[in-house]
């Protein structure tokens, strides 16, 4: 195999990577992000494909959105196109309405410090992607590509570090999880869905940070556990942020399983999170809606027996007339309808008509 590697600012032409990788990228950036690129680049500036939509293609999957970094100003953005939002323009990001689909476009950028925990103080803007590249979080994320010139920007190994399925951070993880207190949450949220080891370094430091560091606002984490609880590693995952306390600063106390069954639905999942606590104070805390708490009530009630949950009066063969014409009428016609649900639900009578009517025969002498 042969490599051409052309350093400039650890930036890599292309075909310094296997081809089978190469592949993943090139023919997989939406057209309508490549006429944005172009359109921006038409001005004198450069832009790049950025961050998860990177990573998400080396690793095969099909990227959630399409992130683009450029060295153009947020007011340059809006002279360049029509429709615009500018509600994140403070932060150097503009969300462009292009062909139909709204895509955030962001000027390069170093951050100052962060008081808040969440947002940099000051943000400063720059001409290169490499100091915009290095104020990101994980290294898998730090990835930049420019579909015309054909050029990956990896310069913190992040390329080589999906293949060892390896999370790391940009520089310190202590100072990286300081600056930005979701970002442990988004270190448990990766291991769930990509089932990466995670350095010692980074271990040690969410261990410390566990017991001092204040926590990120509740809607901000109920969107990162929404999302670790549907990876195909989340109770891996879960096992992690328990032994490193950070699971318990949120839920008091919480079930613990190598291996569990449950349907690939978010509120089975919350539920059985939240099944060793009170459940209408600990749903509350997370802002579920009254609905959702009466959801998760009966999912736990029914020992998270998809079928069982999903049973309902309607799906009872035997209907509303045939049981009045047995002479069930007003309450009685609902008790028993709720009476035979719940008999089905229990699995001690079979939903046919049949096995229905002689059950009813029974309670009639």
């Amino acid at each position: 195999m042969s490599f051409l590697y052309i350093f400039d600012h650890s930036v890599y032409n292309i075909f310094s990577m296997e081809n089978k990788y190469l592949d993943l990228i090139r023919g997989n950036i939406p057209s309508h992000i490549i006429a944005i690129v172009e359109k921006i680049e038409n001005k004198g500036f450069s832009v790049y494909v950025v961050g998860g939509a990177i990573r998400d293609l080396l690793l095969e999957r099909v990227p959630f959105e399409f992130d683009l970094a450029t060295s153009a100003r947020p007011d340059d953005i809006i002279d360049i196109f029509e429709h615009v939002n500018t509600v994140g323009k403070a932060f150097g990001t503009i969300q462009v309405y292009f062909e139909g689909t709204a895509v955030d476009v962001t000027t390069f950028r170093k951050d100052g410090d962060y008081s808040d925990f969440r947002h940099p103080n000051q943000v400063q803007f720059t001409n290169q992607i490499d100091a915009d590249l290095a104020r990101r979080d994980f290294t898998i994320n730090a990835m930049a590509y420019h579909p015309i010139r054909d050029e990956l920007v990896d310069q913190f190994n992040g390329f080589q570090h999906l293949k060892e399925r390896r999370l790391e951070v940009i520089g310190s993880p202590m100072e990286r999880f300081q600056e930005d207190t979701l970002r442990p949450f988004r270190c448990f949220r990766f291991m769930s869905q990509l089932g990466f080891i995670v350095s010692s370094d980074i271990l040690s430091s969410l261990k410390e940070l566990s017991n001092s560091v204040e926590l990120p606002s509740m809607p901000r984490i109920k969107h990162e556990m929404g999302r670790l609880l549907f990876g195909n590693y989340w109770l891996s995952a879960l096992n992690l942020m328990h032994q490193s306390e950070w699971l318990s600063k949120i839920i008091p106390d919480y079930p613990i399983h190598e291996t569990i069954d449950l349907p690939h639905e978010a509120l089975y999942r919350w539920a059985w999170l939240f099944s060793k606590c009170s459940l209408a104070e600990i749903a509350a805390k997370f802002q579920f809606s009254k609905t959702d708490i009466s959801s998760m009530k009966e999912i736990i009630e029914w020992n998270y027996n998809e079928s069982a949950i999903n049973f309902t009066i309607d799906q009872l063969n035997i209907s509303s007339e045939q049981l009045i014409a047995l002479g069930f009428k007003g309450k009685d016609l609902g008790n028993i309808q709720k009476t035979l649900q719940r008999l089905i639900r229990e699995e001690k009578l079979l939903n046919y008509t049949r096995d229905i009517m002689n059950y009813l025969d029974t309670l009639r002498g």
